[in-house]
């Protein structure tokens, strides 16, 4: 699905769109706040490393997971609720390391994020180790989220962003 939205835009993608950058802003800002956790500064130095650097930018969903995946009888798969961002395409893979949140016990495995994370970058040519960066940035960001709305508890986020900080460590 992923391959499939990226190739849909060739050449480098409108301006018009956002820039991950912008994306990552509340993980920022969120640095600035005298208790940040002090995972959120590794995870905004992550996130501001990569975006310095990027490979491949595209138009991304910038929100595709298993619950933005639909399947159509007249039009075939589809990916709903896109975000309109521009960036690199190992951004858009790591909601598939995330998800789905309705089974934290199996999503929150290293052996199970370890092997997502080797299939995803082999399957679409992305390095395993930065695909594993982009995902612990954007956990940490979706901690940001999470602590933002009080809808959702940070600590999910805050647990996963922790394991694979882990996992770049070893």
């Amino acid at each position: 699905m992923l391959a499939t939205l990226h190739a849909a835009h060739p050449g480098p993608p409108p301006k018009v769109l956002t820039p991950l950058e912008v994306r990552f802003a509340e993980l920022f800002d969120a640095t600035k706040q005298p208790h940040a956790d002090p995972i959120l500064q590794r995870g905004a130095k992550t996130a501001q490393t990569l975006l310095n650097h990027p490979l491949n930018e595209v138009v991304l969903h910038g929100d595709l997971h298993h619950e933005n995946i639909l399947q159509s009888s007249s039009r075939g798969w589809l990916a709903i609720d896109a975000k309109g961002l521009r960036g690199e395409t190992t951004y858009d893979r790591a909601m598939a390391v995330l998800n789905p949140q309705s089974h934290d016990a199996l999503v929150m495995a290293p052996d199970r994020i370890a092997a997502i994370t080797e299939t995803l970058a082999h399957a679409l040519n992305v390095g395993a180790r930065r695909l594993l960066q982009f995902t612990f940035a954007h956990a940490c960001l979706c901690a940001c989220w999470s602590m933002e709305t009080s809808t959702f508890s940070s600590d999910r986020a805050l647990s996963m962003a922790r394991i694979i900080e882990r996992m770049l460590a070893a």
